[in-house]
């Protein structure tokens, strides 16, 4: 099942980023090395071995899980409109550059001074939370648009009216 071998390969990503060895995991399971090789080359746990690995990881399943989903939304590849409209506007172009750089709110904050007109949405992102706030803010940016094309025909009004006179 490929979301199971994905979840085996986060565990083992997590294994080595702890330092932790194949023996180290063998002596907390009670097993040989050999067996916890054979166990991750054939990607084939029970849920209690998952657990008990977790366990010797100092690693909670849930996390496990939230890595795999994570790993999974992760954007790889922009599509040329994507670029196009990151490349037009200035606030956009910075967070990509400060998203694609790491850069820390601390760094962020230190660069900019005012924090109360930046969004922070932290890691793991929640789906559902990325989604509202995608769909708040592309309305909000639509208002504001609205708005600015509202205030031009304002201002242009006085202007129109004088042409319908000579029409």
């Amino acid at each position: 099942m490929a979301g199971s071998g994905a979840l085996v390969d986060v565990l083992k990503r997590e294994l080595k980023a702890r330092r932790i060895t194949y023996a180290q995991v063998a002596r907390g399971l009670d097993v040989s090395e050999a067996s916890v090789k054979r166990m991750f080359s054939r990607r084939n746990f029970t849920l209690g071995r998952v657990d008990a690995i977790c366990r010797i990881a100092g690693i909670e399943f849930s996390e496990l899980t939230r890595i795999l989903n994570r790993e999974g939304a992760e954007i790889t590849q922009l599509t040329y409109e994507q670029e196009k409209q990151i490349i037009a506007n200035k606030k956009l172009f910075l967070v990509a550059v400060c998203a694609l750089n790491h850069v820390t709110f601390e760094q962020i904050v230190q660069e900019l001074g005012k924090t109360h007109q930046l969004l922070i949405l932290k890691k793991p992102f929640d789906p559902v939370e990325v989604n509202q706030l995608a769909g708040a803010l592309t309305e909000k940016w639509n208002s504001a648009q609205r708005e600015r094309a509202r205030l031009e025909e304002l201002r242009l009004a006085p202007a129109l009216n004088a042409l319908k006179f000579f029409i």
